[in-house]
């Protein structure tokens, strides 16, 4: 991803693809107090949490030890935590890492460029329009405690443009060819207040402050 590899090679030396090849497998899940997301419409603790959707974008992966680092090309993955949780990252041989770097979301040079195919093709449902752009973080599903006429929630997090950029760093420590990235589900929902915000669905203040809590919810398994 060129413009991702610019930002990024002010802080690290960023290496190459050799001809030889290892294969990085990354994948992600969501659990509540160890019980693992699984299917749609799952209930979870006393609040009787329904989740009937979530998805997320991931993106610009960066694998460091000591100030170098090795950047994924075209680097960007959408996660349906009930279809496509796993994705594999091409990595050059020999290369140690301990640390592993990524966006939750989209960084606003690639908003800007506009719709893109494959894991980025506005058909798949995380895009707003060429003003709002990409939608980072989409969660839905059913709550006891929320006061919409069905008891619906809503969380379609994103925005690309000052003051309100909703993407968010993520670091962890990593070594290994097999990473595990959990989500925890009972943390995310133990900072929102579903009665008095059920719903939010475009960019702005409520977005980012909540794509915040969303990226200190990722862990190592």
């Amino acid at each position: 991803m060129r413009k991702s590899a610019l930002i990024i090679g002010v802080f690290f030396t960023i290496i190459g693809l050799s001809q030889r090849q290892n294969l990085i497998h990354i994948s992600f899940e969501a659990e509540w107090e160890g019980k693992k997301l699984e299917d749609k419409l799952q209930f979870f603790g006393k609040d009787s949490i329904q989740i009937t959707e979530f998805r997320f974008y991931v993106s610009n992966f960066v694998f460091e030890r000591d100030g170098t680092g090795f950047l994924e090309q075209d680097s960007y993955h959408l996660i349906d935590l009930f279809v496509k949780t796993n994705f594999e990252v091409q990595f050059p041989p020999n290369f140690p890492f301990d640390t592993l770097e990524f966006y939750l979301g989209i960084d606003s040079l690639t908003n800007v460029d506009g719709v893109i195919g494959g894991d980025m093709d506005p058909t798949l449902g995380m895009y707003w329009t060429w003003q709002s752009g990409y939608i980072n973080l989409k969660l839905e599903g059913k709550s006891i405690q929320s006061p919409k006429p069905k008891h619906d929630f809503q969380f379609h997090l994103g925005g690309y443009l000052p003051p309100f950029l909703a993407a968010q760093k993520i670091r962890l420590p990593a070594n290994s060819n097999q990473i595990r990235i959990g989500f925890d589900l009972k943390k995310f929902f133990e900072k929102l207040d579903i009665q008095k915000t059920p719903t939010i669905m475009s960019p702005g203040k409520e977005s980012v402050n909540l794509s915040k809590h969303a990226a200190e919810c990722f862990y190592i398994k």
